[in-house]
């Protein structure tokens, strides 16, 4: 797994907190390489209530490029084809019950398939503090 360039680290200001976190994908930035890019890290220990991906600009790919969640490099949601990543899609966990994830594991992006040549897409996690 590689860090993206903007990647966050998030600490809790009080136990019980919720909060929406969110960073961006941006290929002029990170790249597009097949592989996983981290945008968090948790600083003490998180329960990930929803995580969601929304697309800013047009992603393509030179083949069938995937996009899709990741949590500690395990897939967390449903890989989406880049035919579908268009500006203004939105796409979320897959997870219907239970606690989504806990710890303080990194999440990220996967790319999966063949490279992104193209792309801006909003990483957004709604978070419930545990430190």
């Amino acid at each position: 797994m590689a860090d993206a360039a903007n990647k966050k680290t998030i600490y809790a200001p009080f136990a019980g907190a919720v909060e929406i976190v969110e960073n961006v994908y941006d290929f002029s930035e990170d790249g597009g390489a097949v592989g996983d890019l981290d945008y968090f890290a948790f600083g003490e220990s998180v329960l990930l209530l929803n995580a969601w991906i929304e697309v800013e600009t047009t992603c393509t790919s030179s083949g069938s490029a995937t996009v899709g969640l990741q949590v500690g490099g395990n897939a967390m949601m449903t890989a989406v084809a880049v035919a579908s990543l268009v500006a203004g899609s939105a796409f979320a966990i897959t997870q219907t019950s239970g606690p989504r994830h806990s710890g303080t594991s990194d999440i990220g992006l996967e790319i999966n398939v063949e490279a992104l040549t193209a792309g801006k897409i909003k990483v957004k996690c709604l978070i419930a503090k545990l430190g």
